[in-house]
């Protein structure tokens, strides 16, 4: 009998535990995906964080080496430099978030951009590329390939300089980082017509590649659409507010293909969004409304529909977190999902077997 009732907890630990692994990896994701990477960067490159700084330009590991990342520049300064371009223009402009920086490094990225890399002819327009020179085999792209989202970010930080300095040069080269955005992919943009007519901003644009096979990245056409909104601000370019009210509406139109059943998707390959990005979706989300004010674009049904939903699903992670662990069947989440389960179940067994759960059961009488 003494056997038979201290087997009995077995019976419902493991369902418990499961569940209770289950709920609480879908609010911790965040967290502890960035201690597990942490993790794994010091196992392999000697460092928690995949960058370091050299002469004050950040550098990323890729495949094995230091490499210039465009993306990762831009973001040394990107927020302290967004926010910057919201007061000086009083618009009611959510930022993403707060940076501390100055002007001084805002002015050193600027002029990396400027010096680093060169100036091209391309369609008949001076065009700024900010070229990745090594393969991402995750998308299939082959060196050198660009991004709309590099290109969104580097022309907040020129602007930026321009505004602090007001030096010809900085706003000479963010227009040069604009024209690219108008440049189909095929020919050496980041331009992407759908079937349907509506256009995105390539995150990851290989030339070589065609349209169809884009993965167009959600977070990344956003992004890009931050920086042509500034430079059509700034410099009230008609071409820009044509580009940018095109692009605005298209992504009004084409939220819902980004939806999966109780998440958002990353982009239209089928790749989940992870708890960070689909954060991220969100706040993306409600800056879009701010520019469709602003340029009195009235339809946007499609960002209020997407942003209710999505936003329900952010309040009720874990059946996002289920979804995300059968269909996408991301690492990652398996490694959450496990290391909490053992926690759990190392924390029930030790609470039954310390006497501890047999005075709580005496309290109950």
């Amino acid at each position: 009998m003494i056997y038979a009732s201290k087997s009995r907890p077995l019976m419902w630990i493991a369902p418990v535990s499961l569940f209770l692994a289950l709920f609480s990896s879908s609010y911790t994701e965040v967290r502890q995906q960035e201690f597990f990477a942490s993790l794994k960067n010091t196992v392999v490159i000697g460092q928690p964080s995949v960058y370091q700084e050299v002469d004050g330009i950040r550098l990323k590991f890729h495949y094995g080496e230091m490499r210039f990342n465009p993306v990762g520049i831009a973001q040394q300064v990107l927020r302290y430099s967004e926010e910057q371009l919201i007061g000086v223009s009083g618009l009611s402009i959510t930022p993403y978030s707060i940076m501390l920086s100055t002007d001084e490094n805002v002015l050193q990225i600027a002029d990396f951009f400027m010096s680093h890399y060169e100036v091209e002819e391309i369609a008949g327009l001076n065009v700024l590329r900010l070229p990745y020179e090594f393969d991402y085999p995750f998308y299939g792209l082959n060196a050198p390939w660009y991004s709309g989202m590099a290109q969104g970010h580097a022309m907040i930080v020129l602007l930026h300089a321009y505004k602090v300095t007001n030096e010809p040069k900085f706003l000479s080269y963010a227009e040069k980082l604009f024209n690219v955005l108008k440049i189909p992919l095929t020919d050496g943009g980041v331009l992407v017509t759908t079937d349907s007519n509506s256009i995105i901003f390539e995150e990851y644009a290989d030339p070589t590649q065609d349209m169809s096979n884009a993965p167009k990245v959600l977070n990344g056409n956003i992004f890009a659409i931050d920086g042509l909104f500034w430079f059509w601000y700034l410099t009230g370019s008609e071409d820009a507010k044509r580009l940018l009210i095109n692009s605005i509406v298209s992504m009004n139109d084409m939220f819902p293909e980004y939806n999966a059943m109780f998440w958002s998707y990353y982009d239209l390959q089928g790749n989940y969004a992870n708890a960070k990005y689909h954060k991220l979706h969100l706040r993306q989300i409600i800056r879009l409304r701010e520019y469709a004010e602003i340029l009195e674009i009235s339809d946007v049904t499609g960002m209020k529909n997407v942003y209710a939903r999505w936003k329900m699903n952010d309040m009720l992670p874990f059946l996002g977190y289920a979804e995300r662990m059968f269909l996408n069947r991301n690492r990652m989440l398996y490694v959450i999902f496990v290391s909490n389960s053992i926690l759990i179940i190392l924390a029930i067994y030790i609470f039954i077997y310390s006497g501890a759960f047999a005075r709580f059961l005496r309290t109950k009488k």
